[in-house]
């Protein structure tokens, strides 16, 4: 991970990047708001600690400034300054965090760590790479159980491999990545060394070639050498891969089945051409014979019928002209030459044109990897756009022109095409090319780049695919943001189809239709086997034939509805006859919908996407909470089973609560279910706000909401429940008569093993500690472990406070009551020794806080008495120690007279809270 301090004092930031460098973080520091921008311009990172107070640049300029252009990197906020408008100040500006100097470097490395946790996205702490194991918490490297003794830069490079082992990294990549701005920029020769000594290591531990060298792109970890692989990546690269023979066939069938088809609709447009030749001034009759023209060059282009697609467009073109000599006469060399035509014989051009792809063919369509066709012949700024699109792991392709380019088209298949027009007059060749592309189902989205000089009909280009325009000169980075931009929101969710049909042919051809559209397409043949295959598939959408042997489509509709496990299924049925009896069967049956044979490719397309789109809703509607937006029960309940698995595999804690919203049903009564309505669903939005992304928060039952941490120890998951509950308690909702009121939660928290091994027992075992939370007044967040107070012989306090009268005192007791603690407040100076000392003190504390400002007696004095009496041997004891007296002598004189630790006040009630708990540990 990548940390950037901006502090103007070195010392501390000195300080810092010493201490994170030697836990194996990239670390760089800056003097000033301005440097530290030009940093944060540089490269990414994960974690900006920053002073507020900086020169040339402030601290909530500098965060509002990255939050206006998007970075989402965590931000922790450096002050002296302790007032709430300050806080408010820095955490509205878009800061994660909010430290006040002087906090002890312990401390803030704590609060760093504890950051760089809450946010992390990975479930999985461990990363494997086949025997290989990297532990990012104890910064360990394992080789078969063999610990490796490594660098801060090899350990750097390994866990750049391991965390992004999909990618070849480039040398480039490499150093920009694990150098920080401040070292010496290191030569390829000073890469190419650390890598060597990297690989002599693993070598000695036998993790032999474990790092490939992948020819002039980079470096990558062997494949060859993960044990653990997908089963998508089992596939060989000539499954992957379409071949020229395997689209041929495609074709074929695509003929055979839309022959009839064509032919049909090219009677139609001779019928309507002579209906037309009799009233030539009637522009509805001529738009009507124009339309037909259009629409045959599309559909013969998909039968890869060059020569009728052409005569459909020139018969087109005479229409647009008003020339009508010839029309009859095309019109029937195009019905015979149609009508002629054998899909067997169909010769496709053979891939021998100069085309030159940046890495090997069988790679072109890897799973994952987006492929960039670029058309132009600007050489500079394709290799410029070649070596950045490497280093963002996408695959390119270069054609000169427009006719090379729908050759590349046919190859690899592209997610998108970035077309280059700045540099000649083309645009009736463009216009030819991107009516060809229009054919691809589903359409491939097209950038053009224009110069400033370049004026071009952006309507007439736009109505044809094209998804921008880039006025060049232009970066390849600003290129390829826009490419990422525009693939993002194209990107869809894989839905299992399952196609069941007697003829091959009809099986071929959906799943090729089906499958560009990021389906997964599961064929069948033998209706026999159908109840077997379901099971085995578990499909989002069946697609029947309504004529197979042994059974009908609509008798096998009618079974799967009496099915309650698949009563629920989307499903369309294939039919030829389409009488008014036979439509009416297939609905009555249970059927979602119907498609006429022969088919046709975009009804199918849509009316399985929306069939699959409506399928979607009505599952959201059942797993999500209408009021709060967060999933139910049953649906969470799911989530939290693997959660709970992942820790089981990776001996990894697992934390669930769950949690209610004090007197709920009186707020009701006397506010109104408005009010109710309101608090639960602000109480649902903070708890999303709060928590991590992968963990799961769900609403199970009216009051009661359940949240499942992985990772998360049962009091790190009481502190941070009680860090959102005070969050919550300073909420205020608005009833009637502008008045305002307030709203609390109860929680009880539980521990994967401790408290349990399944999600039932451990459900049960948080509602007991929630139940005696709601019992001890509510506003409390207790683990499982809370007992009540022990009286007997004498009182036992978790926590005595002894301090005197102040708001501050009040506030940690208040926080101690939130978070379980039984905790007494001892303002009593004159009796100190008496109740907690001697051979029959009146109470015990298992922690004492001790506050160096007492009257009377000063701090110190009172350690010394403690001391004589061996409080501290059976108490642990904590000095508060106020900014205004705080000396290292006096500190280090209360840890020799049996201070167990110190803190430094004012500070961050959490931080305040974590330091007990660390006490209790």
């Amino acid at each position: 991970m990548r940390i950037l301090f901006v502090d103007d004092d070195e010392i501390f930031s000195g300080l810092l990047k010493s201490s994170f460098s030697d836990r194996h973080y990239i670390v760089d520091s800056a003097r000033d708001g301005q440097e530290g921008w030009e940093f944060v311009e540089t490269y990414n990172y994960d974690l900006i600690v920053l002073d507020v107070m900086l020169p040339k640049l402030d601290g909530i300029s500098f965060c509002r400034q990255l939050r206006a252009k998007g970075v989402q990197a965590l931000i922790l906020l450096l002050t002296a300054r302790d007032t709430t408008n300050d806080k408010i100040m820095g955490l509205d500006a878009g800061a994660d965090d909010y430290v006040v100097k002087s906090i002890p470097l312990p401390e803030l490395e704590a609060r760093i760590r504890a950051l760089l946790r809450r946010k992390s996205t990975s479930l999985s702490v461990l990363l494997e790479w086949g025997s290989l194991k990297l532990d990012p918490v104890k910064n360990e490297v394992c080789y078969s159980d063999i610990k490796l003794n490594l660098t801060v830069k090899e350990y750097s490079l390994l866990e750049l491999l391991m965390r992004n082992n999909d990618k070849i990294h480039s040398q480039s990549s490499i150093i920009n990545q694990i150098w920080s701005l401040e070292d010496e920029v290191p030569s390829g020769d000073t890469l190419r060394t650390l890598i060597k000594r990297l690989r002599q290591k693993l070598k000695v531990v036998g993790a032999i070639d474990l790092i490939e060298t992948v020819y002039s792109l980079g470096y990558r970890l062997n494949p060859a050498l993960q044990k653990i692989v997908s089963n998508r990546d089992d596939y060989s690269a000539s499954e992957q891969v379409l071949t020229n023979s395997k689209k041929q066939l495609d074709l074929e069938v695509k003929i055979a089945e839309a022959k009839s088809r064509l032919i049909e609709q090219i009677v139609i447009l001779e019928e309507d051409t002579e209906i037309f030749l009799k009233d030539i001034f009637s522009d509805g009759k001529r738009q009507k014979v124009r339309n037909r023209a259009h629409k045959l060059i599309g559909s013969l282009g998909i039968l890869a019928l060059p020569q009728a697609s052409e005569i459909a467009a020139r018969i087109e073109m005479l229409v647009a002209e008003e020339n009508y000599q010839l029309l009859r006469k095309l019109i029937q060399e195009l019905h015979l030459l149609v009508l002629h035509t054998d899909a067997s014989k169909i010769n496709f051009p053979k891939n021998t044109l100069d085309i030159h792809p940046v890495t090997e063919n069988n790679n072109l369509l890897k799973e994952g990897k987006v492929r960039l066709l670029i058309v132009g012949d600007d050489k500079e700024l394709c290799d410029r756009i070649i070596v950045e699109a490497a280093a963002q792991d996408i695959i390119t392709v270069i054609a000169i022109d427009t006719q090379l380019a729908l050759e590349a088209v046919e190859r690899i298949c592209p997610d998108i095409i970035v077309l280059d027009i700045s540099t000649a007059n083309i645009i009736d060749k463009v216009l030819f090319f991107l009516e060809r592309l229009s054919i691809y189902s589903p359409p491939i989205p097209i950038l053009v780049l224009i110069s400033h000089d370049n004026f071009v009909d952006r309507l007439t280009l736009a109505r044809r695919q094209v998804r921008g325009f880039l006025r060049k000169p232009i970066t390849p980075q600003s290129i390829l943001e826009t490419v990422n931009q525009v693939l993002k929101p194209t990107k869809k969710t894989e839905a299992k189809i399952m196609i069941l049909d007697d003829d091959n042919l009809v099986l071929r051809f959906v799943k090729v239709l089906l499958e560009p559209w990021g389906l997964q397409v599961n064929t069948l043949n033998k209706p026999l086997q159908f109840w077997q295959e379901i099971e085995n598939i578990t499909p989002d959408l069946l697609i029947l034939d309504i004529q197979m042997p042994d059974i009908n489509g609509i008798e096998l509709c009618q079974m799967i509805r009496n099915e309650s496990k698949w009563a629920w299924i989307p499903i369309l049925i294939l039919t030829g006859d389409r009488s008014s009896e036979t439509i009416q069967n297939v609905f009555a049956a249970g059927a979602d919908d119907f498609v006429s044979k022969p088919v046709i490719a975009p009804e199918l397309v849509t009316r399985v996407l929306n069939r699959l789109e409506r399928s979607r809703l009505l599952r959201e509607q059942a797993e999500i909470d209408t009021l709060t937006g967060l999933f139910n029960r049953h649906r969470s309940t799911v989530d939290l089973e693997r959660l709970l698995r992942l820790a089981k595999q990776y001996q990894q804690p697992f934390c669930l609560v769950t949690l209610s919203i004090d007197n709920l049903a009186q707020i009701n009564r006397n506010y109104g279910h408005q009010i109710g309505d309101q608090i639960l669903r602000q109480l649902a939005y903070t708890l999303q706000q709060e928590l991590r992304n992968e963990d799961i928060i769900a609403r199970w039952d009216g009051a009661e909401f359940v949240v499942g941490m992985y990772g998360i120890t049962r009091s790190d998951g009481v502190e941070w429940l009680a860090e959102i509950l005070e969050l919550i308690t300073l909420i205020e909702f608005s009833i009637a008569n502008s008045e305002k009121i307030h709203a609390t939660f109860s929680a009880g928290v539980t521990q994967f093993p401790d408290d349990g091994s399944e999600i039932r027992t451990l459900y049960q075992v948080a509602g007991i500690a929630l139940e005696k939370a709601k019992q001890n007044g509510g506003n409390r967040v207790f683990s499982s472990n809370w007992q009540p107070l022990k009286t007997q012989p004498i009182p036992v306090f978790d926590v005595v406070l002894l301090h005197q009268d102040s708001p501050l005192a009040m506030t940690i007791m208040q926080a101690l009551a939130m978070r379980g603690y039984h905790a007494h407040w001892l303002q009593d100076v004159d009796n100190i020794f008496t109740i907690l000392g001697g051979n029959s003190p009146s109470l015990y504390g298992k922690v004492i806080l001790l506050a160096d400002n007492l009257s009377k007696l000063s701090g110190l004095e009172i350690l010394s008495n403690f001391k004589k009496d061996k409080i501290n041997r059976r108490s642990k004891i904590l000095w508060l120690s106020y900014e205004s007296s705080y000396q290292s002598i006096e500190v280090e004189q209360a840890l020799s007279l049996g201070c167990f630790d110190y803190i430094n006040l004012p500070c961050n009630i959490s931080a305040f809270m974590q330091r007990i708990n660390q006490a209790f540990q």
